[in-house]
């Protein structure tokens, strides 16, 4: 069988409409900003009970969790807690994914993997990402362009995290790592003073969307449609993050 593999698009971007994305990253960096304030003030217990539910919401996405899979979530939530000084190495990752997955723990794919409903034949398959040689090249691209400033970093963070799920390092679990790698990267960033701005609900509530972006990042390079959903997202979860922190508050 002949199919065509995805070629992710160089880091940084060029020919990015950034002009028309500052409004709404404004306003997503207001909101960034006010949970920063109430982290700062909340108790470590209302903090532990916001990782216990991304925890949850993290394997959401796939099947109802169980009990072992949200010890594994936390588990990864520590690591991420642990390693604000460390690149975004490809070491780093499988660290996190081997956390996540019993299925090839930390192993970088050595096949071909790809994207499509769940439990599809690989000739149903909406793309295929990279082939397994040029996974590891591709991820410590990713790891330097991590490591640079791109204008916005909150910006910066969606586009790593789409990067990421283009270049599907993993034959299962890829979401599962992804998801964590926003609240790694803008705590890293020194955007959040603490690894806990989690975005699985907002991925979960508009599931068809954010498959049909990813798509089309894929197959049209649609940068500015993933980066605006994106930002959407930053501002509809960090207004429901401020509400849950703030109802916990007056329930003390």
């Amino acid at each position: 069988m002949h199919f065509k593999t995805s070629v992710p698009d160089a880091l940084p971007l060029k020919h990015i409409k950034w002009a028309a994305l500052i409004p709404l990253a404004g306003e997503a960096n207001r909101v960034l900003g006010r949970f920063e304030e109430i982290l700062q003030t909340t108790p470590r217990a209302a903090l532990l009970f916001l990782s216990l539910k991304e925890a949850k919401d993290t394997f959401k996405a796939q099947t109802p969790p169980k009990p072992q899979e949200i010890r594994k979530c936390l588990k990864a939530l520590r690591l991420i807690r642990q390693k604000k000084g460390h690149t975004l190495s490809p070491a780093f990752i499988k660290q996190v994914h081997a956390l996540l997955t019993n299925k090839e723990p930390g192993c970088i794919r050595n096949r071909q993997n790809w994207v499509g409903p769940t439990g599809c034949r690989m000739e149903e398959a909406f793309c295929y990402p990279p082939a397994p040689r040029y996974v590891l090249p591709y991820l410590k691209k990713l790891e330097k362009y991590a490591e640079s400033q791109d204008g916005d970093p909150l910006i910066q963070t969606g586009i790593i995290f789409a990067q990421f799920l283009m270049i599907h390092p993993f034959m299962d679990g890829n979401g599962r790592v992804a998801r964590l790698l926003i609240p790694f990267l803008l705590y890293k960033k020194g955007v959040t003073s603490a690894p806990l701005f989690y975005m699985s609900g907002y991925f979960q509530k508009y599931r068809k969307e954010y498959f049909d972006r990813l798509l089309a990042l894929s197959k049209e390079h649609d940068w500015e449609g993933w980066i605006t959903f994106f930002l959407k997202g930053v501002v509809e979860q960090g207004k429901l993050l401020c509400k849950a922190h703030q109802r916990k508050a007056a329930d003390r």
